[in-house]
Formats: C-alpha cells, structure tokens, sequence
C-alpha cells in the first residue's frame, strides 16, 4: 500500500486560489470548487510542489493532465489527527474513490504507529477528484484552509524546504501558528490566512509590478536597438545595391555600345566587298561586250553563235560571281559563334549502347544533330550521350536548377521507353530491372520532367520524345508488360509534347535499305522544318507530322507523330 507519496501539494503557498486571474489557464488545469468557485493549478504551490522520483521530478501538475483518474485524499482534520497526511493517486480503470480512502486511512495507522501515536478519530476525505465537473469536494476557503496547514507542516518537518522561498517559509510559520489557536471552521482559518497574508502580498504585488516594469523597458530598450540595427542594415544594403546596379548599367551600355561599334564595321566591310564584285561583275561584262562588238566588226556571219556564247560565258560568269559571295558569306556565318539567348535552355539526350536490353543505332546521332540546331537558334544546350541511371538523374536535377521563371525549355531524348500501367518512362543504358516495379525505380518517369519544367516556372516548354519503338523487355523473361511504343499524355499550360510516332506505332529509323542517313525519320525531318524562319513552333510541329506521314507511307509504314498541345500564344524557333 506504500505507493508514491507526492508531497507535492497545493501550496495556496503564499497566495490564496481567488486572488489570481483564470484567463490563461488550461482546461486541463482549471480547479472548480464545490461552492461553484474556479481557481487555476498553476498558481498554488500546493500543485507544484516537486518530488524526486527515481530519475526526475515530478509534481501534480506534471501527472494530472494525462491520466483517466485522478484523486487526492487528505485527513478530514489536520488539527486533531497525529499526522497531517495526504495521498495522491492516479491511472487505472478500476481506481475508485473507496480504495484511495482505505489506502490514505491504512497509511495514518501505519505511520501512527511508527511514531507511537494514536490514529483514533483520524479518517481521510477526497479533496480533489479529476472525474468530476467539480474537481474539489470542499469549498475553496476549507480547501485553502486545509492546504496551507498541511504546507506549513511539511515545511516545518523539513520535507522538501528548499523549494519554499524565505518569505513563504515566514508566512507559513505565522499560519501555522495561527491555525492552531483557531477553533476548528473553514471561515475562521481563511481568516487567518488572509490576515497573515495581506501583507506580504502587498510587498509582493508591488515587487512584481517593479519587476514587470523593468521587464518592459528593457523589451522596450531592447525593440527599439534591433529596430534601428535593422534600418541601418537595410539602407546599407540599399546603398550596395543602387552602386552595384549603376556599375552593371554603366557595363552593360559599354559592352552594347561594343557590339554595336564591331557590327557596323563588319556590315561595312561585307558592303565594301559586295560592291568589289559588283564593280569586278561590270568590267567582266563591259569587256564582254567590247569582245562581242569587235567579233561583229570582223565577222557578220558569225553574229548569232558569238552571242550565245557571250551570253553562256556572262552566265557561267554571273554563276561564279554568286558563289564567291555566297562562299563568303557562309564563311563569316561559320566563323562566328551563334548567339545564345539567356531565357532559352536544352537538355539533350541519346542512348544507343544499352547494357541488358538491345541496343540501338540512331539515337547518340539523333541528339548530336538536334543539339547542334537548337545550338544554332540561340539555346543553351546541355547534350548527354549513353547516360546511366545515376548520370540521368542527377542531369535532371542539374538541369532544373538552371530553369528560370520566363524561360523557354527545349526538351529531347532519343533512345528506349516503356509505359507501364498507362505512364511512360525512358531507360537509362544500364536499366536491370526485373519487375515493374523495379523498372520503375531506376528508369525516368517522363511526367517527372515536365512536372520540374513546370514548377520552374517555364513560359514555353516543348518536349520531343523520340523512343516508339518496341518493348525492350519483350522475348528476355522479364515481368514488364509494356506494349509497343508511349502512352498518350497531357500536357500542363504552356507545354507542347511530341512523340515521334501515335500510340502503338513504331518510329522508323531508315527509309528503307538504301537509306543511308545517319539519323531517324522523325529528328531528320524537325532539324529541317526548324531552321525556317518566321514560322511559329506550332506550325513547325504540324509540318513535321505531315512530312513524317508522307515519307513513311512512301515505304508501305503508318507513323504519325502525336502532338499534346496546350501553349498560350506564339513562340518562334527562328523570328
């Protein structure tokens, strides 16, 4: 019967339960008194008192709120009975008001007779009982009464002295003595409480308002310099950045004034040699014609085939001339790096040498030539051939990092895929899986790329997918039941997505044996319909489709490249 004796109660200690306020008190500690009075845990020692209890402390407020059950039970006369008891009991379904009474009774007569005294007329009552909606069974100014001697008397006794501070061991000493020269009542022990009291709680209000007040102005003091640490933080952060961005103007207007100073003198110089060969192209002909006036003069008879010939050498002449221009023009064109726009980014893929499914032919040759042209139109290219799965996550993590709000994203990949259970995943070269399952975690879901594109905050996206060929698990004993060719999908706003052949179909790689191009229908067709100038991507797209149905018809086959369309305005490959 000797379980935990928290001696931790209430000390009303040096303040009575109705001097304190309940508006941030909890449900869970909220006392209601039988004479419908409330006070608040928090603010009685008596609630607070702690324990050392084999590893730590604990007091009634730490153990209260959690359990079903929860009593105290005290004696119902803390005067006449030979020891001031009280005990705590808490948890269990089977806890009942009878067996903490019989419990607390049994513990006075066994303690009584330890210290040889009489437990007679000593009988223990229920002071604090969580499962009802009044948690005290006597009003507050009994229970106040009751509490506080039995602080008095444990303090008195030495139990747990160190947590009561000095002006509450002085207050409860003065109770103590008071209390019993009191006859026995609850109003006449309030009394007495609250004259012992009065004063210290005076001294003690008026310390705490202090003591508030210093608060204060120190969280004043202490707002007010984080307020102005703050401001000069801030403006000379204004400073810094009004200078970085004249000096960035200031480059930027020297460099454009560079690049405008170098494109004039080129533009001159091609005009200079323009006008060379014009000027060499009019002598040509007026010695030409010199050369036919003089035949005229000496041979009449020979006017006509003199003149076709004069004509056929003005011509070959003429042929030679455009050339040497178009020559030279190519050449500066070739010379000079293409221009690369800031808001436009590729990522190019092509895998050819797959370790554990078959291997394919076209694919590194596809994504060379496609990086080259979007190169050409002014993209940032990022090409990756033969990318293991390793390889080809981390370049997407890479690549999405570059993605800006705004930007336009050109996406392409030439090589293996599969869909599984309606969605479509590229294969990296050392793709092992066993499973769908395991296909699916170490293969690249297509969705995941342009669900990136999209939280970057892409403006225009276009994803070319160049991977309708046949299942490359199909005849190797794998559990992966992927039928020929992608999914349909859906595009989100702002993208455009195309397959390299319909669902089901199968994209050709040659146009038939004699066939000697290096790359598949499909990229062969976009790298030309691409360069042309002043033809929106939509329109490019279409013109692939058509193009690609026309030339696979021509060897007896059925491809036509699938469009999921869903941009909003127009975009240009070439303006």
């Amino acid at each position: 019967m000797k379980k935990l004796f928290i001696s931790i109660l209430l000390v009303l200690g040096v303040y009575p339960l109705s001097v304190f306020a309940q508006s941030d008190c909890s449900s869970a500690l909220m006392l209601r008194f039988d004479d419908g009075s409330t006070g608040c845990m928090t603010d009685s020692k008596f609630f607070s008192i702690k324990r050392n209890i084999s590893a730590g402390s604990v007091s009634v407020i730490d153990t209260v709120v959690n359990p079903e059950k929860y009593y105290i039970a005290m004696t119902k006369n803390p005067k006449t009975c030979p020891i001031n008891y009280m005990r705590t009991d808490w948890g269990g379904r089977n806890l009942t008001q009878s067996n903490i009474l019989n419990r607390c009774e049994d513990e006075i007569a066994d303690r009584a007779l330890k210290q040889n005294k009489s437990p007679a007329g000593c009988e223990c009552e229920i002071v604090y009982d969580k499962t009802r909606s009044k948690n005290i069974t006597l009003s507050k100014p009994a229970f106040e009464a009751k509490t506080r001697a039995w602080l008095a008397n444990i303090q008195k006794s030495n139990q747990f002295a160190d947590q009561f501070t000095d002006e509450e061991k002085k207050s409860n000493d003065l109770f103590l003595a008071e209390f019993m020269k009191q006859p026995d009542g609850a109003s006449s022990s309030v009394a007495t409480n609250q004259a012992a009291d009065k004063r210290l709680q005076e001294e003690l209000l008026k310390k705490q308002q202090l003591d508030q007040k210093e608060k204060e102005l120190a969280e004043k003091a202490r707002i007010e310099k984080e307020k102005a640490l703050a401001e000069e933080k801030r403006i000379a952060q204004e400073i810094a950045s009004k200078g970085q961005l004249d000096k960035d103007a200031a480059n930027k207007a020297r460099l454009d004034k560079e690049k405008s100073i170098a494109e004039e003198k080129r533009i001159a110089q091609e005009l200079a040699k323009v006008q060379a060969l014009e000027k060499e192209k009019a002598d040509l002909i007026a010695k030409l014609q010199l050369e036919k006036d003089a035949r005229e003069k000496a041979a009449s008879t020979k006017v006509v085939s003199d003149e076709a010939r004069i004509l056929a050498l003005r011509k070959e002449l003429e042929k030679e001339i455009r050339a040497s221009i178009q020559s030279e023009t190519s050449t500066k064109n070739a010379s000079a790096s293409p221009k690369v726009f800031a808001n436009r980014k590729a990522l190019v893929i092509g895998n050819d040498s797959y370790q554990k499914v078959s291997s394919l032919a076209n694919a590194r040759e596809d994504a060379k030539v496609l990086a080259e042209s979007l190169n050409s139109l002014g993209y940032k290219v990022t090409l990756k051939l033969d990318v293991t799965e390793k390889q080809f996550k981390s370049e997407l993590r890479s690549f999405k990092n570059q993605v800006q709000p705004g930007d336009e994203v050109a996406l392409f990949y030439a090589g293996h895929g599969v869909q599984i259970a309606s969605t479509n995943y590229l294969l990296p070269i050392d793709i092992g899986g066993q499973s769908e399952e395991e296909v699916k975690d170490e293969a690249v879901s297509l969705q995941r790329l342009l669900d990136d594109m999209n939280e970057r905050g892409a403006k225009f996206t276009l994803a070319m997918i160049d991977a309708c060929r046949d299942n490359p698990f199909k005849g190797s004993g794998r559990s992966v039941a992927g039928g020929r060719g992608l999914a349909p999908t859906t595009a989100a706003t702002g993208q455009m997505i195309v397959f390299s052949a319909g669902s089901g179909q199968q994209a050709l790689d040659k146009l038939g044996p004699g066939d000697k191009s290096k790359n598949g229908l499909f990229t062969r067709v976009f790298v030309k319909e691409m360069q042309k100038a002043g033809v929106s991507v939509d329109r490019v797209v279409r013109n692939v489709r058509s193009e690609v149905v026309s030339l696979a018809k021509s060897v007896g086959h059925d491809q036509v490249p699938a469009i999921y369309d869903q941009v909003v305005g127009e975009f240009y490959f070439r303006q």
